[in-house]
């Protein structure tokens, strides 16, 4: 069986499809919050990894190298490097949540930018 976000960048916790072996929906979940913890457990370890998305902690720095901005953050996995090709890899998603795209395809998340340090916080203003 496999489970899947039906949005997963909108609306991650919300409508949770489960299908089976042969690629037909066999249940969805409305709303993971409706589990029992032990379940929510399971789904999101699942969710975790099939939607791997490193969560930003920190940004460290910000430099523009070869019309790309160059990002050195603090994930939830560790140090990383993160080149952006544009203004446009910042998307705001709603009054705190922040996904970055960069040059790669991959996605990064801020949580709630509002709970960033001061520096963080001055220096992603800078892109929203």
């Amino acid at each position: 069986m496999k489970i899947i976000r039906s949005f997963p960048l909108s609306d991650p916790n919300q409508f949770i499809c489960l299908i089976d072996k042969e690629e037909n929906e066999i249940g969805v979940i409305e709303n993971i919050k409706d589990l029992k913890k032990s379940g929510r457990k399971i789904v999101v370890d699942q969710l975790e990894k099939a939607y791997y998305m490193p969560r930003i902690e920190r940004i460290n720095s910000i430099d523009g190298r070869f019309g790309m901005t160059q990002w050195q953050v603090d994930t939830n996995f560790g140090p990383s490097q993160i080149n952006l090709g544009s203004r446009m890899d910042v998307t705001p998603m709603d009054s705190s949540r922040v996904l970055i795209k960069d040059v790669d395809g991959n996605r990064y998340e801020i949580v709630n930018y509002n709970e960033l340090d001061p520096k963080s916080h001055a220096l992603l203003e800078l892109y929203l």
